[in-house]
């Protein structure tokens, strides 16, 4: 005998026949996702009447009668939901806040002045979310209110509002995230660099370049990845110079961003590469010079093909010499045993 033998399930039906709102908020505080999908429809469906006993709801103490409570009321649409869900951004419990979020996304443009005025709550999960949800809504509106809470006094605030910002893609932004590419959080000033690359501004070029010197390894890979992704032959010179990276990740990317951006200055640099103390650089300078197409790489990149101990760097070598063949017609023996 099962230990559950005995304790009988919610008759949502019943409860729908009756349309007992309170019950099914009641009927969903165990772990069956199937009546807890079938009470959130059945809510949604019984419209004006289930908006009182929602709101209630979002300050029950039962975890999962909030989550249904939120996400009814982002189905409902009704802007009277909003300054509800606006508090729930700072539950205790980090799915409600996210379920908050998705349901202010869902209700529009009638959440976005009371998300613009809850960017300035004393609330930091609060702020935080209103960021997101803004973010979510991409409405232009937002921007003034987004770029005055970047000098927020909580990292994961700023954090939140640079996202949000890369999310609108508005070249109004470009000045703020060049401020926020220099953030004294590191979190901050990697989400900006990868912030203006979705802005798409070669006006962004010169702050990137700056953040390829960052101490912060992770905003100098970042940094790099865009710069590739952007093109512009000004990156060329200071890329080369990352090549003497201590990081080999960033050595990596890197080369795989000069090769992006073609420029056959890079050429002799790369070479370089392929006999870098790490694998997974010699990789990368392998793609990038397979990208660039240059004959002068073809010697080099026979001697990576007799690199038998790491496999995917002998693969990316075969794959440049074969570009470099399709693209100047050279034929490549094969190396010697």
């Amino acid at each position: 005998m099962g230990i559950f033998h005995g304790i009988s399930k919610p008759d949502i039906r019943g409860l729908i026949e009756n349309r007992d709102i309170d019950g099914l908020l009641r009927s969903v505080t165990n772990n069956d996702y199937v009546a807890f999908s079938e009470v959130i429809q059945a809510l949604k469906l019984m419209g004006e009447d289930v908006l009182q006993p929602l709101f209630r709801a979002t300050n029950d103490a039962n975890v999962r009668v909030r989550e249904v409570a939120t996400l009814v009321l982002g189905e409902l649409r009704d802007p009277r939901g909003v300054e509800y869900l606006i508090r729930l951004l700072a539950d205790d419990e980090w799915h409600v806040r996210f379920y908050a979020v998705l349901s202010l996304g869902l209700i529009g443009n009638a959440a976005i002045e009371p998300l613009i005025t809850a960017l300035r709550s004393p609330e930091q999960d609060v702020r935080r979310g209103a960021a997101r949800a803004l973010g979510e809504l991409k409405h232009h509106r937002a921007l003034p209110a987004l770029i005055d809470t970047l000098h927020d006094q909580d990292k994961f605030v700023r954090t939140t509002v640079v996202w949000a910002l890369g999310e609108l893609k508005d070249p109004q932004s470009i000045d703020a995230l060049k401020e926020a590419i220099r953030d004294p959080d590191p979190g901050v000033r990697a989400r900006a660099a990868i912030a203006l690359n979705w802005v798409k501004d070669l006006a962004t070029v010169e702050p990137l370049i700056e953040a390829l010197k960052d101490e912060n390894s992770g905003v100098r890979m970042d940094a790099a990845t865009v710069l590739g992704d952007l093109g512009d032959s000004r990156a060329v010179d200071p890329l080369i110079q990352v090549l003497s990276d201590k990081n080999s990740g960033i050595r990596r990317v890197a080369s795989i961003a000069l090769g992006k951006i073609g420029d056959l200055k890079a050429v002799e640099p790369l070479i370089h590469t392929l006999k870098d103390e790490h694998w997974n650089v010699r990789e990368g300078g392998a793609i990038a010079l397979g990208v660039l197409a240059d004959s002068r790489a073809i010697d080099p990149l026979k001697e990576v093909l007799k690199d038998l101990e790491f496999k995917y760097v002998q693969a990316a070598a075969q794959d440049a010499l074969q570009r470099i063949q399709s693209r100047t017609g050279t034929h490549q023996s094969a190396p010697g045993p």
